[in-house]
């Protein structure tokens, strides 16, 4: 709404009276014109903003049909919802998050994305009554999306798609007991074991310039396990005993959430 500024001339009667116009006459055109000013500036800039994200939105990635590569990297959360008992993971009843690096390679109607990422945890129960126990575990992901787009709107998309995959698991437990007639025992048992996964991603990614997107997916992923291999060592010096652990094959179904910023070239 737009205001029409009036102005309404009383002769002075009196030459302070004369003095006393003239200056409330400045104040209310400074005033008008200050309002003037204020309001021209924010019409400028708010059709300045709409066009630069017209202008972003009608020239990023997404609306051109031209082969791109980029680098990505995602927050991952891993929850496991379902596992064979006898050959669970000892952390999956717990959430792993994850740092994953990943290169997308988008075309015209669909997206490649490989993906490597790595997570690690660890616990440790101190030394009590001449026993104790430390326990590290590292799990190496490496995998690729391949998705179909549906875009959505001029800067944003959905995607659909399996990913595929392999997860290198490793562990190490290390049990010290102290022994009153030889000292202190340390017997260490290395796992090993490759598993592969099968998932289905959809998720939404939206770009803020022509090369800068983020986005956010989900995933239902099966887990199928490989061969569990066990090593231990014992200290004092042991000869090493290496073995296939029972039960070599089990299954995890898994459910992940994912933050993704992307930037393409």
């Amino acid at each position: 709404m737009y205001r029409v500024a009036t102005f309404h001339f009383v002769a002075p009667s009196s030459p302070l009276s004369y003095l006393c116009f003239i200056h409330l006459l400045v104040n209310s055109m400074k005033d008008f014109v200050y309002k003037s000013l204020g309001l021209l500036a924010l019409s400028l800039s708010s059709l300045l903003l709409s066009g630069n994200i017209a202008s972003a939105q009608q020239s990023n990635v997404q609306n051109d049909s031209a082969f791109h590569i980029g680098l990505g990297v995602s927050i991952t959360t891993n929850v496991a919802v379902l596992g064979s008992e006898n050959n669970r993971d000892p952390f999956s009843d717990v959430t792993l998050s994850a740092v994953n690096f990943l290169i997308p390679m988008r075309f015209s109607a669909f997206k490649i994305e490989p993906e490597i990422g790595y997570v690690s945890s660890s616990y440790s129960s101190p030394l009590y009554n001449g026993s104790g126990r430390d326990v590290t575990f590292g799990l190496l992901h490496f995998g690729s999306g391949f998705y179909y787009l549906i875009p959505v709107a001029s800067g944003a998309s959905v995607y659909i798609g399996p990913k595929l995959g392999i997860e290198a698991y490793n562990e190490t437990d290390k049990a010290t007991d102290s022994l009153f007639s030889s000292g202190i025992q340390i017997s260490t048992d290395n796992y090993s074991r490759t598993d592969f996964f099968a998932g289905l991603v959809f998720g939404g990614e939206y770009f803020f310039s022509r090369a800068f997107s983020m986005g956010v997916e989900a995933e239902v992923e099966y887990l199928n396990y490989g061969t569990l291999t066990r090593t231990t060592t014992i200290t004092p010096a042991s000869p090493s005993t290496s073995q296939s652990a029972p039960s070599p094959t089990g299954h995890q179904l898994n459910t992940k959430a994912a933050a993704i910023a992307r930037i393409y070239f």
